[in-house]
């Protein structure tokens, strides 16, 4: 029997796969509709290290620098899986948007 999966056709709460009959019909989800959840699932889990991207508090002249490098970061991990490779690459960014900032701060 295949496994059902809960899942509404307009996507409500998309990526939040679980046990159930498919969009309430009674009847298992299609196959690559399980996996397209799964998939969604796996890249709508936001990554812990996007907090340290936020830019809200700081000045307008470092704003400026930071906030196109947050923007990337949060477009980035919306696209991509979850997994070592994506992680690693956030961290990347997240020294680089570090390093620009320095700059405008030593620039004053």
């Amino acid at each position: 029997m295949p496994e059902k999966i809960l899942a509404w056709p307009s996507f409500e709460g998309e990526g939040q796969a679980q046990t159930g009959e498919w969009a309430g019909h009674g009847r298992a989800a299609p196959a690559e509709h399980t996996v397209y959840l799964r998939q969604r699932a796996a890249v709508t889990e936001q990554s812990p290290i996007l907090k340290h991207f936020a830019c809200e508090h700081l000045p307008p002249h470092l704003k400026e620098v930071s906030e196109p490098i947050c923007a990337l970061a949060n477009e980035l991990d919306a696209r991509l899986p979850n997994g070592p490779e994506k992680s690693a690459g956030l961290r990347k960014l997240l020294e680089a948007k570090d390093c620009f900032v320095r700059v405008k701060l030593e620039q004053g």
